[in-house]
């Protein structure tokens, strides 16, 4: 691996951990086992550091939205929210960047606190006008019932979102179960009773 790529990876491990305000060139520099003049041969600062690695995050994240929405367009709509649903559940489990990402969304740099909300906000309007996408076809398929795509969406993305807040509780326990069950209610509600 490349000095610039290690400076990154143990970068965001110092982050994820410490904050960016806990971590210093210093540090980054002792773990890599680099000289820190070194490290400013790769990047002129912590800012550059932490940018890159955020850029890295937005990036990650909406291509794996994209791959994902492509992994269920063949479906009905119905196993559309369902396989975003566990699919995503798994990325946001299994991605090397969330301890990154909830560390700098709940407690943000103050220097980057607003670009970190403003990227965030974008992201999210990203997904959710994707998942509304799937809602409206929903609904002009006569699949979902007829009622307000963005009230449906709401209520699917917020489940989503509880999830995802909650994946540490489920350590070594399977999450599987409580989705289905919770996609079971979430479709009995929105489902076209023709169904």
């Amino acid at each position: 691996m490349e000095t610039k790529e290690r400076i990154l990876r143990e970068s965001l491990k110092l982050f994820s951990n410490k904050g960016y305000s806990g971590t210093s060139m210093n540090e980054i520099a002792e773990t890599i086992g680099i000289k820190k003049p070194s490290l400013y041969f790769h990047f002129k600062s912590k800012k550059e550091i932490f940018r890159t690695l955020f850029d890295e995050v937005v990036k990650d994240h909406l291509t794996e939205v994209k791959k994902l929405l492509r992994r269920i367009e063949s479906l009905s709509e119905r196993e559309k929210l369902y396989g975003f649903f566990k699919g995503y559940l798994k990325y946001f489990k299994e991605s090397e960047y969330v301890e990154f990402w909830n560390r700098m969304y709940y407690f943000p740099p103050v220097e980057f606190k607003e670009e970190i909300y403003e990227k965030t906000a974008e992201v999210e309007e990203h997904m959710k006008s994707q998942l509304e996408l799937i809602i409206k076809d929903g609904i002009k398929n006569k699949e979902i019932k007829k009622d307000d795509s963005k009230k449906l969406l709401t209520s699917y993305y917020y489940m989503l979102l509880g999830f995802m807040l909650s994946l540490n509780d489920y350590k070594g326990k399977s999450i599987n179960e409580d989705v289905d069950r919770c996609m079971e209610v979430f479709w009995d509600v929105v489902k076209n009773e023709g169904d």
